[in-house]
């Protein structure tokens, strides 16, 4: 699957720009905040720097993760308003890539982006333990016989419920992955 709304992570370079945790947390305020945020913004709700998450920014944009929505003139200054790239990011990497650096630091970057899953999906079951409100969660783990036309049915139906932003519906958080069993 590659489309407009893939992207594949082929080399090592889009591989470490994603291996941080600071720039995760970015890509995650910027999708809570629910619209295209400035850096300020981003870094109000991170209670850190602006010139920081800038930094970071633009590397995440560099490669893809993130994009300029729009710009504005405040106060005399040209502000980037960033919303997530929302692609999907496809695995693919050359045999010269294929070092024991490079798989480490691969390896590292996958773990990081299933943490942080996870740290969003306990966090959230917390708050529901401690307030009046149903918690509504599922975890699922299942093994499928798919082809790529069945890839690319639940790709689609993903990216069109995540543009579906309609009142009365709540927000979830879904992360999926999947690779071919060898």
């Amino acid at each position: 699957m590659t489309d407009d709304k893939s992207q594949w992570m082929d080399s090592i370079k889009q591989i470490r720009a994603l291996n941080d945790p600071y720039r995760q947390e970015i890509i995650s305020r910027i999708a809570l905040i629910g619209r295209p945020a400035n850096s300020k913004e981003i870094a109000v709700s991170m209670n850190e720097p602006p010139s920081k998450v800038n930094y970071h920014l633009k590397v995440l944009e560099k490669y893809g993760y993130v994009k300029v929505e729009h710009t504005e003139n405040v106060n005399g200054i040209i502000a980037k308003y960033y919303d997530v790239a929302e692609k999907t990011i496809e695995l693919k990497r050359s045999k010269s890539d294929k070092t024991a650096k490079n798989d480490e630091t691969l390896i590292k970057t996958l773990d990081g982006i299933f943490t942080t899953a996870k740290e969003k999906y306990l966090s959230a079951v917390v708050k529901s333990m401690g307030s009046e409100v149903d918690g509504n969660g599922r975890i699922q783990s299942i093994l499928l016989y798919l082809d790529d036309n069945d890839i690319e049915e639940i790709s689609t139906l993903f990216e069109k419920l995540s543009e579906n932003k309609k009142e009365g519906k709540e927000l979830y958080s879904v992360f999926m992955s999947y690779i071919k069993e060898r």
